[in-house]
């Protein structure tokens, strides 16, 4: 028996909404017992949990199941307090079954010791402990902190407090503290409640702690920001911009995570994929933030859990096929699940697309209190029209075009509603002139966010009149360049609903007698079935296309891009589907093919650079005009 992979997640996660250790342990088929009886890995994990409570550590007996399509694996799930007690508890439960299945004696009370030992040198000490829980129960988040002593932060952003303890072995007494803003002056320091240090009992303790609490967070106030989570398989990064963008243009000082970085208070502080739970983390520990606006990537909800307990408002955009056989998630159904905690740890808003039926199944599992807001590019969707009518709140696209803000006002009677247009959706710079349908559903789904968060309407407006999708900006997201005639679309389209959507827009987008050409790709660690249909979206429409590859992701060279061309021969000759491994020479190649009035779609997997290269080969004065637009403003006007 061995333990084959570990896990810890650190928030809500598909398990609990508490953190979890997960470890998959494998048992040797002649280790494996009868059906009836308990199985080596059952054993394992009530050994474990045991020793923790032998130790003086709080445990539950842990969660096995068997991992499904694995013989002989399975799948142990644990509540935790301690990360080191919870870890080092499964290895010696582990060691010792796997002992006694040798018929060697095992030394438990030599391994309750050491366990004790570790758990009381993690443990923090009891006046922190109080302090702890008493924010818990007020419904005050708290955070630890990376640091030598134990430190923890109460509240968010603009409005955390930072306390400091020491381990139980020290039995030292709780300090705290407000962090300096960034800027001006600071308050005095909140110093120790002097009944901490002295208290007798754990009855004085918790009198203390509870004043303490009292007195830096005022009767209804948990210590939080306003906190926006967005996710779904497609127009994540776009819409987290949007609602980021709207907000700033209002005054707040907005936290932001994106695939392309993270910004606090409009500075762009990380670049790269900031989706996950360390992101997250990242924003809410920051005093210079008012507002938190996160996009919430399946991978990092999956590593690690959400960076945070809950949510105010949670945005859920669609749920279509991509990443399917990885990380567990074989089906629509795991992957709806996975998108749907964002859903499920929304308290006070979720904003649900009605045109999905697996966005439209999420409605029935959210927090008690928590209003439906939703979203749809059909005008007369009727569980909208239903939803609309019994007084809740929606965004929808009108019969004429205009995107529609449904509410109530706050000084009517509720049952008086507010319905409202917004603007005309060809209006918007994101939309393409009304053809880019996928930005549209975005852009409802950021004023039913928006208006969720309590921004006005006419704000709302403004922003979506004067938000771009440029390179700069929003880089890899339907960004438009003209390279001598030539209309270019870059966008990031990975997975099958995306390349639709966007061959959908390119459609429009092209005049007769322009042709369409696609320089494309789709990353490897897809099923061959997914790429092939990716290749045959792009030739039911477009003229002619050039495959590349970047990273075929443990395919063999050439792989991927076969896949993809099989889709594609179905429904475009073989002399104008041609075939670039490198991506910069692709494009190139997609350009050389193309005169003034076509249009071209790059479905870029690289970076703008490698656009502006590609560029480069031929025009190389469009290239340095693009290179200086992608740094100083909008690609096109």
């Amino acid at each position: 028996m061995r333990i084959v992979a570990t896990r810890f997640l650190r928030g809500p996660n598909l398990h609990a909404p508490q953190p979890r250790y997960v470890a998959v342990v494998e048992v040797d088929a002649s280790d494996r017992v009868p059906a009836g009886e308990p199985s080596i890995a059952q054993r394992v994990a009530s050994l474990a949990a045991e020793l923790q409570r032998r130790a003086g550590a709080r445990a539950v007996p842990p969660r096995v199941d068997p991992v499904p399509g694995q013989p002989g694996r399975w799948r142990i799930v644990s509540a935790y307090r301690s990360e080191a007690v919870v870890e080092r508890a499964l290895r010696l439960a582990v060691d010792a079954v796997a002992a006694l299945a040798r018929g060697e004696a095992w030394q438990i009370d030599r391994a309750v010791n050491a366990l004790g030992v570790l758990a009381r040198r993690h443990a923090v000490d009891p006046a922190t402990t109080a302090l702890l829980a008493a924010a818990t129960r007020r419904g005050v988040p708290v955070l630890r902190l990376d640091g030598k002593a134990p430190t923890f932060q109460l509240g968010w952003g603009s409005r955390l407090r930072v306390v400091k303890g020491e381990s139980a072995d020290d039995a030292a007494v709780a300090r705290a503290h407000r962090p300096a803003p960034p800027h001006g002056p600071t308050d005095a320091a909140a110093g120790p409640p002097a009944g901490l240090a002295r208290a007798p009992s754990a009855l004085a303790l918790r009198r203390a702690a509870r004043s303490r609490i009292d007195a830096w967070f005022a009767s209804g106030d948990d210590g939080r920001i306003p906190l926006i989570a967005i996710t779904g398989t497609n127009g994540k990064t776009t819409t987290t911009q949007l609602v980021s963008y709207a907000l700033q243009r209002s005054g707040r000082r907005v936290g932001t995570t994106t695939t392309q970085g993270m910004h606090l208070g409009g500075q762009r502080v990380e670049d790269g994929d900031c989706t996950g739970y360390w992101s997250a983390r990242a924003v809410l520990t920051a005093p210079e933030v008012d507002v938190a606006v996160l996009e919430t990537a399946r991978g990092g909800i999956l590593k690690r859990g959400l960076g945070f307990d809950r949510c105010d408002v949670g945005v859920v955009l669609n749920v279509a096929g991509d990443h399917l056989g990885l990380d567990g998630v074989e089906t629509m159904d795991d992957l709806a699940r996975v998108k749907g905690l964002i859903a499920r740890r929304a308290f006070r808003s979720a904003v649900l697309n009605a045109d999905d039926p697996h966005c439209l199944a999420m409605a029935a599992e959210l927090q008690p209190g928590c209003e439906v807001v939703w979203f749809s590019l059909e005008a007369d969707n009727p569980g909208v029209a239903r939803h609309v009518a019994a007084g809740g709140r929606a965004a929808w696209l009108d019969g004429d075009g205009w995107l529609v803000l449904a509410g109530t006002k706050r000084e009517r009677a509720m049952s008086e509603l507010n319905v409202e247009r917004l603007i005309d959706a060809a209006a918007m710079p994101i939309s393409m002139r009304g053809h880019a349908r996928f930005n549209v559903a975005n852009a409802l789904a950021a004023a039913a966010a928006l208006m969720a968060v309590g921004l006005a309407h006419d704000a709302i407006a403004d922003a979506l009149a004067t938000f771009t999708s440029d390179a700069r900006r929003n880089p890899l997201r339907s960004n438009e360049f003209d390279v001598d005639g030539i209309r270019v679309i870059v966008d990031y389209a990975h997975n099958l609903a995306a390349c639709e959507a966007l061959v959908a827009a390119a459609r429009g987008l092209c005049a007769a007698p322009g042709r369409l050409v696609g320089v494309i790709t789709a990353p490897g660690d897809r099923r061959s079935e997914d790429l092939a249909e990716v290749g045959a979206a792009f030739g039911r429409a477009f003229d002619e296309l050039v495959v590349y590859e970047l990273n075929p992701r443990g395919r063999q060279p050439g792989e991927n891009a076969a896949a993809i061309v099989a889709g594609a021969h179905e429904f475009v000759d073989g002399d104008r589907v041609h075939v670039q491994r490198e991506i910069r020479a692709a494009l190139a190649f997609g350009l050389a093919r193309c005169r003034a009035g076509d249009l071209l779609v790059f479905t870029c997997a690289g970076t703008l650079d490698d656009f502006v290269a590609g560029v480069r080969h031929a025009h190389p004065e469009a290239a340095e005009r693009i290179a200086r637009e992608m740094h100083t403003g909008s690609a096109m006007a």
